[in-house]
């Protein structure tokens, strides 16, 4: 599948203002590179200019969901939802995203286990950006499914 004709809508669970990457430039069996620019729509600033660097490990959440529906759809299998369980050895050189920063994302699988859980090492840089973290995840085929784990009330 050529990587450019991926479409980030199709392939998280997100729609609308809560999809924040923008372009998929790169994905391969054990990792996605990903862009967006920091937007000033609102929902996540913390001034009118920017956004807390925290919000850097949503766009790299994001980037794991956009590599588990590329990975998905190459078996034909449905976009399935996902939990971000933790963030470990989270690192960011500014408090803030400025708006208006070009932000490129990076994801690499470091172990994927049977049961849906999964660990990348992430990171976002742009100009005047460096954030990194280790993400652990856990993709579930439905959202019944975390009722049955006991994950969701």
């Amino acid at each position: 599948m050529a990587e450019a004709a991926l479409n980030v809508t199709e392939l998280v669970p997100h729609s609308g203002e809560i999809v924040l990457i923008d372009v998929i430039d790169h994905v391969e069996e054990n990792a996605l590179q990903a862009r967006t620019t920091v937007r000033d729509d609102g929902l996540f600033n913390s001034t009118a200019d920017a956004v807390p660097a925290f919000m850097a490990v949503e766009y790299m959440a994001q980037a794991i969901a956009a590599w588990a529906g590329w990975r998905g759809s190459r078996s034909a299998e449905p976009v399935k939802p996902g939990l971000l369980l933790g963030a470990r050895d989270f690192s960011a050189d500014t408090p803030n995203l400025s708006v208006g920063t070009e932000l490129a994302i990076e994801i690499e699988r470091v172990l994927e286990m049977a049961n849906g859980l999964g660990v990348f090492d992430c990171s976002v840089k742009g100009e005047g950006v460096a954030v990194t973290a280790r993400l652990s995840v856990l993709t579930v085929d439905s959202l019944e499914e975390l009722n049955a784990r006991g994950l969701q009330q």
